[in-house]
């Protein structure tokens, strides 16, 4: 049962499972943050939260179908999206790209023909894309006004 009407969970934690592992015999960083979040949450509100998580995502899962999905549903709103240098970058148009293995968010290609985002097993080919307050742009007009090099980072912890 969730603190908000009409909802499931009222909080759900993102995160790479990879990035959970336990040292010296201690739970992974995430498992403390969620149980000490929901401690904090549930004091200060004075009622129950539920908090969700997956726990089967292992850390080299393919998200490049799902969000190949999430930009055709979300078009025009409320847009799929993602960040480049900390600005917000919204994805017009993307395909899936087939044995690209790279750590998720990465760049492994820029070109004419798109942007090869690294997906987990996958990649995101982005073929169409806008920056706040810019125009929506083909990949080659936007990489024309703007540098983006193999190995950049979209997405949590870009830069």
């Amino acid at each position: 049962m969730s603190y908000v009407p009409g909802f499931s969970n009222d909080i759900f934690v993102s995160f790479s499972h990879i990035d959970n592992q336990a040292v010296e015999g201690a739970v992974g960083w995430v498992s403390d943050f969620h149980q000490r979040l929901q401690i904090e949450i549930e004091e200060e509100l004075g009622a129950r939260v539920s908090i969700w998580r997956d726990p089967r995502i292992g850390g080299a899962e393919d998200f490049a179908k799902d969000i190949e999905r999430q930009v055709r549903a979300f078009a025009p709103l409320p847009g799929a999206q993602t960040s480049l240098d900390g600005a917000v970058l919204k994805i017009w148009r993307a395909r899936v790209e087939r044995g690209v293995h790279s750590a998720p968010g990465t760049v492994s290609a820029a070109g004419a023909d798109g942007i090869v985002v690294a997906c987990g097993a996958d990649a995101l080919r982005i073929t169409e894309l806008q920056r706040a307050g810019g125009k929506r742009l083909a990949a080659q007009a936007f990489l024309s006004g703007s540098r983006l090099e193999r190995g950049a980072r979209l997405g949590a912890g870009d830069g």
